[in-house]
Order: structure tokens, then sequence, then C-alpha cells
């Protein structure tokens, strides 16, 4: 089935107000929590009548895992209850390990799409869903930013070692960090700063593929991993993102506006690699790059 792309997606639950009042029994939200992969822990709730899962943008909950298909398969809610139903997927979709083309879903239920891709369908009240999520989030994202942190890096980057390696593929990995934010910090102090922080990880993100990663590397320094991307492939995406924070200032509340550049190493992971040697490298052609002037890519020395 063709899911309709202009509903927005379902990757996260609503904040929920401290004013609100508890749960009752009977409001018990339902949801899915990811169980494998690089957002294991991630918490899905189910809102919609009918929700698709899959690898594609145009799904309401893209899941990209090894062995799901496109389209993979879907939910809807009939009453109180939602029926879980695959759409001719490759490798089929599986409820507490049985193979199923449509089942009525009960709690605690354990959902493999494919090989390797697994959740767990449950209901719980709206305050201990709104837990998970924060426990989620608090233990993989930059508290700033939003992006990944420096720890969640490192597991995506061998992650992509591991696909790299079983594809035979090259992969990107791009180290930029803002140039002169010391300045930014003296002349209109933190919260200007963090600001600049929040705007750069924003632009930056919405140039990238679903299946590519952004961190927070550490202070002002952000990393972005490139899946199936070779070096000509990687330094344009790296312009791309050079280009997006240089040619439009950046507001500042109460100034005017501010013109920030960034500089990029821009390394790639190849045959008889490591993964000290490829940080090392884009770490070296991160500084090359500012030693050249500043706002500008660098991919070798």
């Amino acid at each position: 089935m063709e899911p309709d792309p202009s509903v927005k997606k379902t990757m996260a639950i609503p904040r929920l107000s401290r004013a609100e009042p508890s749960a009752q029994p009977s409001e018990r939200i339902p949801f899915l929590k990811l169980l494998s992969g690089h957002q294991a822990g991630l918490v899905i709730v189910l809102e919609k009548d009918l929700i698709t899962l899959g690898r594609d943008p145009a799904c309401d909950v893209i899941l990209d895992e090894i062995g799901v298909s496109r389209f993979h398969c879907s939910l809807k809610r009939v009453g109180h209850d939602y029926v879980l139903a695959d759409e001719e997927s490759t490798n089929g979709t599986f409820i507490n390990d049985r193979p199923v083309t449509s089942q009525v879903l009960h709690e605690q239920d354990s959902l493999s799409l494919g090989p390797e891709c697994l959740l767990r369908y449950d209901r719980q009240a709206p305050e201990e869903v709104e837990l998970a999520r924060r426990l989620f989030e608090g233990a993989r994202l930059d508290g700033l930013t939003r992006v990944f942190n420096r720890a969640t890096f490192f597991e995506r980057l061998a992650q992509e070692i591991s696909f790299s390696q079983r594809q035979q593929q090259e992969f990107g990995l791009l180290l930029f960090d803002i140039d002169h934010f010391k300045r930014v910090n003296d002349t209109y102090g933190h919260p200007a700063g963090d600001a600049v922080l929040r705007e750069v990880a924003d632009r930056v993100r919405g140039l990238l593929r679903l299946e590519d990663t952004l961190a927070r590397y550490g202070g002002e320094e952000f990393a972005v991993l490139l899946r199936s991307s070779d070096l000509e492939a990687s330094l344009i995406v790296a312009e791309r993102i050079r280009a997006r924070i240089a040619d439009e200032a950046f507001a500042l509340p109460g100034e005017e506006p501010l013109l920030v550049t960034i500089s990029i190493g821009v390394a790639c992971w190849g045959s008889g690699a490591t993964r000290e040697g490829l940080i090392a490298s884009a770490d070296r052609l991160l500084y090359a790059a500012k030693d050249a002037g500043r706002n500008r890519v660098c991919p070798r020395l």
C-alpha cells in the first residue's frame, strides 16, 4: 500500500504539561518501543487510525533497519485495538516469533520486521510513556542541540563500520566546528552562543538523509556520518553544509543578525581503515581547513 506522503510522521510522543491530571486506567496509551538498531529505546505513540511502518520516508514510522521493506507493514485501529498487517514485505512480519499476515495486537506482544528489527507493543499511562521517552532522549541526545551526543556517535560509528564491511561500501565522516565561537560567547554572551549551536544543528539536520548521523562531538564541534558515501559524494554534502551555515545570518535576540561560518574536515572509511585512523584523519583535515583561512572544506592534506 502507498501511504499519503503529506501526513506528518509518527516518530515521537508529545511532551506532557505538568498541570495535566494523572491518567485513569482507561486512558492508557498504545505505543511501540523499538528494541533494536541505533534508536533502540525509542517510544512511538500510536495516535492515528492507520499507521505505516517501513524504510520509505513516506511511512509514518520510518525504520532504517536491515531487512525492513520500504512499506513493510501497517497498523489499523479497530475499536480499542490495533491490527497489524504485513504489506507483502520481503522478509516477513512476525508476532511473538510467528509469521503473520494480519493479527490483532495484545499488550506485551513482540514484533519482528524481518530478521533484525524488533519492537514491543504495549499500553501505559501517559506519565509512564513520557518517562520512557525522556530516558531515551537523556541517554542518547545532547541536551542543548537535541542531536545525538558523543557516546551515541561512537555507537553509530561502530554500526556504520559493520554495515560498510557487510555491504563493501565506503562511508563519509565530516568533522566541523564553528569558526571563532569563543568570540561569539565573549561578545554576545553564552545564551547567544547556545542559540547559535542550536541553529547550526537544525540547519545541518535539515540537509541530511534519514540514514545519516549528526552528533555534537564536543563544545562547538559536530560530527556527521554519511552512509554509503564515497569521498566525492561526501565533499558535495560538506559544501552544502558549509554554504547553508554561511549564506544566511543568524538571528540573535536583541542583536543585529550574526554571520557564522564553519570549517569542515572530510574523511572516508575504506579498506584497511581503523576507527581511530578515520577520526584522526578527519580531525587533521578540520584543522587544516582552519589554517587555510576557515569557512572552507578540506578533503586532504
